[in-house]
């Protein structure tokens, strides 16, 4: 047996003593594994929010052949888990800066990730700063960072208002947000699920650029006071938007920008040459 999954809570399993028991297995056991679900009692399959597919992919104990490989062995988060991490999205962020871990957020979630016309790399960041009173809480350094490059890989033609019949559809996926999402706060659930319609382009470049940390070490005192926070958070935004506007103007002078261009690069310089870009 490879993983041991353990059931326990104090006054959650009324028949075993699973805490116990799952100790007492995993000493006999070579390879064995406890997790433990705070909430859970004696029948955790039966429950709802439990999905044992995602508890054997948590543990690494998958395997599509004999040896690990992150890339084969990878499988895509399952309904529930999607459902399971939306409702969770301010909680995960709690826990990973908690920990220490490197985090990478997109603040403007849904409409940013799919622009509507003439949308092309605005920022749709929530008025409300949690994000920076929830870094500010652990002293955590944010780390501007941009990409542009999306409008040169496809181009939104058709937003969905634009078509009549799809109103309806889109108000319902909004609605089924709104459920999904029915913990968050403010204007998380309110985001209009835009399918915009792409016409593929002639594959360009992606840039990328770090802008200038902002250290919030010793911020703390400063959590309820809203006009710093929202200080801090504006500050941050406009470091974001500084970055865009600079790879913006500087692609222009790229004169690898076009794919063709690259490829006859690479074609009269070998794949081990790196293909160079704008001076910065």
């Amino acid at each position: 047996m490879d993983s041991l999954l353990c059931r326990h809570r104090w006054g959650k399993d009324w028949l075993l003593p699973s805490q116990a028991e799952g100790a007492r297995l995993n000493c006999a056991l070579q390879r064995s594994q406890i997790s433990n679900f705070d909430d859970g009692g004696h029948f955790l399959f039966l429950e709802d929010g439990f999905d044992l597919v995602t508890i054997i992919k948590g543990v690494g104990f998958y395997r599509r052949g004999k040896g690990l490989d992150y890339v084969s062995d990878c499988l895509p988060p399952s309904p529930a888990e999607i459902r399971n991490y939306m409702n969770r999205s301010g909680t995960n962020l709690f826990k990973l800066l908690s920990s220490k871990c490197h985090v990478l957020l997109y603040p403007g979630g849904v409409p940013e990730a799919l622009h509507r016309k003439g949308e092309e790399y605005k920022l749709c960041w929530p008025e409300q700063p949690e994000l920076v009173r929830m870094v500010v809480r652990f002293g955590a350094k944010m780390v501007p960072f941009v990409a542009v490059g999306e409008d040169d890989f496809g181009e939104v033609f058709l937003d969905y208002d634009e078509i009549p019949l799809l109103s309806d559809l889109i108000q319902q996926l909004t609605e089924d947000n709104a459920e999904v999402r029915s913990n968050a706060t403010r204007e998380v659930p309110n985001q209009d699920q835009c399918r915009p319609l792409i016409r593929p382009k002639i594959p360009g470049r992606f840039y990328y650029c770090f802008g200038k940390p902002i250290e919030t070490a010793g911020w703390k005192r400063e959590l309820k006071n809203q006009e710093k926070c929202h200080e801090l958070y504006l500050q941050a935004k406009s470091e974001v938007e500084s970055c865009l506007a600079y790879l913006r103007e500087k692609r222009e002078s790229d004169p690898y920008r076009s794919i063709f261009a690259r490829l006859m690069y690479q074609a009269t310089h070998g794949s081990a040459f790196e293909t160079p870009t704008f001076e910065l």
